[in-house]
């Protein structure tokens, strides 16, 4: 049905763009189907700006920033669980307390994908696994919320939304980044399936008007539907370090393949090869996206191992269809060691590929410091509900 709906729509934008349509915005402004440039503010008059928008993905253009309603959810250590400011896409940050971020702060950003919301269990899960890094005070975190432009049962029209979204969200970033005087270095940007597509256009806005090139930049299963045919991917030289994590590498949506199975980052990781069924996936009774959505726990538990001085031992491979394989034949390696050294020192030249193997529904370390949080035993309750819907 799903399929069915998207084929329908993307047909009827498609008729609509052929015959010279005239779209008609919230607002009764008019456009013509290729072009539109919006006039957006801060509530305070700051202008913020988004440029122009072509017709994207074979759809109309994106929605406004308000029928988005993108929401912008700010933590600190000292107080993890609870939401220290949350802000609308338009809120004006000059009026922000002086002391609620420092130069020396690293600023982490995370972005769901389709149907989602910040309301899931893995995103306060992962934002907790940030703040396991060493000098916590200096962690804060993101969390954004889009629910209202990734809502079903419509792909098309959550796809769509991405470019406003990423632009929006790197108008925000570049607002605390001046008044903060945040290193670029500092700044890493998180987001899984179309979270992920959004990742890639706000380092490419982010980098591409303002010359701040974030310090890293991860895809969770980056979302393939409408965009790999279009060659649509994050581009790693606009980040200092890209990462990915591929869980359902392939272009079908009837068959639960959302991820782009190709590697482009700096380091691509394919646990289980990257595709479907991962363990513990094994259709009925577990969800269609069960493979898609596993990309998320699988890095928040490495981020947890390696926040806790862990090792975790990888393959190398020389190719995607080594890792899609599983036919992987190259050196072992600390990916915790790789991630670190690539975080500091990436190159356009750097294009790692590694594979590993899991069990059901969870990870395999060779830490031996019989270190445990009580986030590795949420990590099998997160896996649990992500098989059951």
């Amino acid at each position: 049905m799903w399929a069915f709906c998207l084929a329908a729509f993307v047909g009827l934008v498609s008729l609509a763009q052929q015959s010279g349509a005239v779209l008609q915005m919230s607002g009764g402004v008019s456009y013509q189907a290729d072009k539109y440039c919006p006039k957006l503010s801060t509530y305070n008059g700051h202008p913020i700006n988004v440029g122009c928008f072509n017709t994207y993905l074979g759809v109309f253009h994106p929605l406004t920033p308000d029928e988005i309603n993108p929401l912008y959810s700010f933590y600190r250590y000292d107080n993890q669980t609870q939401i220290y400011r949350r802000w609308r896409w338009d809120d004006p940050i000059e009026s922000e307390p002086a002391d609620l971020l420092t130069p020396d702060d690293r600023l982490a950003v995370i972005v769901h994908g389709f149907t989602d919301n910040t309301d899931r269990p893995w995103m306060p899960q992962m934002r907790d696994a940030l703040f396991l890094q060493p000098n916590p005070e200096r962690q804060k975190v993101i969390l954004v919320d889009w629910r209202k432009g990734a809502e079903g049962p419509k792909y098309a029209t959550a796809a769509r939304n991405v470019m406003m979204l990423a632009r929006v969200s790197a108008e925000l970033i570049v607002r605390l980044v001046k008044k903060y005087d945040i290193k670029e270095k500092n700044i890493h940007l998180i987001g899984h399936s179309l979270g992920g597509q959004t990742v890639g256009r706000m380092t490419e806005w982010l980098n591409g008007q303002y010359k701040i090139k974030v310090g890293r930049a991860t895809g969770l299963d980056v979302a393939s539907p409408l965009f790999e045919e279009r060659g649509i991917k994050p581009d790693k030289t606009q980040a200092h370090y890209f990462e990915s994590v591929h869980s359902s590498g392939g272009n079908s949506l009837t068959e639960g393949k959302f991820g782009l199975l190709e590697n482009f980052s700096h380091l691509d990781i394919y646990p289980n090869g990257g595709i479907i069924k991962q363990p513990g996936c094994i259709q009925p009774p577990t969800t269609l996206h069960c493979s898609h959505d596993l990309s998320r726990p699988y890095y928040s538990e490495l981020l947890i191992i390696c926040n806790g001085g862990c090792a975790f031992n990888v393959t190398t491979c020389a190719s995607t269809d080594e890792a899609a394989s599983k036919t992987c034949t190259g050196s072992k390696i600390d990916i915790c060691k790789r991630m670190a050294e690539l975080n500091e020192n990436a190159t356009d030249k750097d294009s790692d590929i590694v594979y590993f193997e899991t069990r059901e529904d969870e990870l395999v370390s060779s830490c031996n410091k019989g270190w445990k949080t009580t986030l590795v035993k949420s990590f099998k309750d997160i896996v649990q509900l992500i098989k059951t819907g």
